[in-house]
């Protein structure tokens, strides 16, 4: 009788642990989110932009990259890296003209590395709409760890996010010590 009771009592602590951690990382996921939507215009200045066209590694199509990586210049830290990779070889005078004018944006998958505390927070990913147009990815990341993923018809097996980030942030020039640590 005490042995069944000891297991009923191990049994009801690792339930109730297993809702605590999944309300845990729920909350995480949820002030991720929060940080994530706060681009403040006033507050983030765009550090770096460029356009150039480059080469898919798994078909050899050529396409054309936009990457921009914003800087939150009051917490002084890197904010976000948006890449956008369109679907062909676009003119790069183009797509400065469509980004200026806040005109339609030709077809191309999406990414925003988001950053808090020198750290990546968060990846979203949305592959272009002419390949599927209700597919997003949206990655959440503790001290470059995963933590939890919401995929709606996106594979991402291959990826790995924080080389992808690293290598937006090699096209920069550093000389502040505070976004020199941002690479670490």
């Amino acid at each position: 009788m005490k042995n069944v009771l000891t297991k009923k009592t191990i049994l009801i602590c690792l339930i109730v642990h297993e809702i605590f951690a999944a309300n845990a990382q729920q909350l995480n996921s949820r002030i991720i989110d929060s940080i994530a939507q706060r681009h403040d215009l006033c507050k983030t200045i765009l550090l770096f932009d460029e356009i150039h066209d480059t080469t898919d590694q798994q078909t050899g199509q050529i396409y054309t990259q936009r990457i921009s990586i914003y800087y939150d210049r009051i917490h002084k830290q890197l904010r976000d890296i948006d890449v956008y990779n369109f679907d062909k070889k676009i003119d790069a005078h183009k797509i400065q003209n469509i980004f200026k004018k806040q005109k339609q944006i030709p077809p191309s998958s999406h990414i925003v590395y988001t950053f808090f505390n020198c750290s990546l927070i968060k990846v979203k990913i949305q592959p272009s709409k002419v390949i599927c147009g209700e597919c997003v990815g949206e990655y959440y990341f503790n001290q470059g760890t995963l933590i939890t993923k919401k995929e709606k018809n996106v594979d991402v097996s291959q990826r790995n996010f924080i080389n992808e980030a690293s290598f937006c942030l090699a096209k920069l020039e550093l000389t502040d010590k505070n976004l020199v640590q941002c690479m670490r």
